[in-house]
């Protein structure tokens, strides 16, 4: 089906539309540009905690211990016993259980050591900043796709108060709602986010954060479907409004050429009446 121009509007009509389009287009720039702004701040708390772990390793591993002075003093104990003593049997039995005592010491300050790294590596695994990462980098995606579907929806609405206009009807039946209601799935996924960091900051260890990070996806997970479903009908609300408007603007362009070619008509045949 070919279709020629648009029907004329009013000229009082044509501010309301492009007031209604600069709304719809400076919502929409709004909304992305917040959601990309939220991502790029979301990216740079995540490289700055990143660098932060790596600047506080990097003084984890420089931390001072006494290994040295132990060391040195052994060195200097064993340096103040005479070169003939060294040789008695009793001097070297002495000699060996100092080396002895120093291993011991050396080890256990290895140990300690050993258990401080332990301590500090599960301290930093459940932390729970990675599940608070993906919380807020998924809330930032879940509003470009509201804000992509918003605008969806309301281009239709543009749509369908435009074919009514070029008709004359000024004020639609249901021109004040939505022609196909929001889906509230997206929208009860941005209080989640925000539990869940919370919970990082009240939770005592890493297995709340953990429990909270696995909630969160299990609710992810489950509002999947209902997303799909909810853009589908926002599609297939959109494709009908689309439809239904060519058909109105096509018989609008009909009654048009008809009321144009009866006008001629009518002229034509009035000027040979004149004749």
């Amino acid at each position: 089906m070919r279709l020629s121009g648009p029907s004329c509007l009013p000229a009082s009509l044509v501010p309301l539309l492009h007031e209604e389009w600069q709304n719809l287009e400076r919502a929409y720039i709004e909304g992305m540009s917040r959601a990309f702004r939220g991502v790029r701040e979301t990216r740079d708390l995540a490289l700055k905690h990143v660098a932060g772990n790596c600047c506080w390793f990097g003084t984890f591993l420089k931390r001072p211990d006494n290994k040295q002075a132990l060391l040195m003093k052994f060195i200097e104990d064993f340096n103040a016993i005479e070169l003939d003593m060294r040789k008695a049997k009793e001097t070297q039995g002495e000699l060996l259980l100092r080396c002895e005592e120093l291993r011991d010491a050396l080890w256990s300050i290895c140990d300690v050591k050993h258990e401080e790294a332990e301590a500090a590596r599960l301290k930093l695994a459940n932390d729970g900043s990675v599940a608070e990462h993906v919380a807020l980098l998924g809330q930032h995606l879940t509003s470009l796709a509201q804000v992509e579907l918003d605008r969806f929806l309301a281009t239709c609405q543009f749509l369908y108060s435009y074919c009514h206009y070029t008709k004359g009807i000024y004020h639609p039946a249901g021109a004040d709602r939505p022609l196909c209601p929001l889906p509230a799935v997206l929208t009860n996924a941005t209080a989640e986010p925000t539990q869940l960091a919370t919970a990082r900051g009240t939770a005592a260890g890493g297995q709340a954060a953990a429990a909270q990070q696995a909630a969160y996806f299990t609710s992810l997970q489950q509002r999947l479907p209902l997303l799909a479903a909810a853009l589908k009908a926002a599609a297939a609300a959109g494709v009908a409004t689309q439809t239904n408007a060519l058909t109105q603007i096509d018989d609008a362009h009909k009654k048009s050429s008809a009321a144009t070619s009866y006008a001629a008509t009518a002229a034509a045949n009035a000027a040979a009446a004149a004749a």
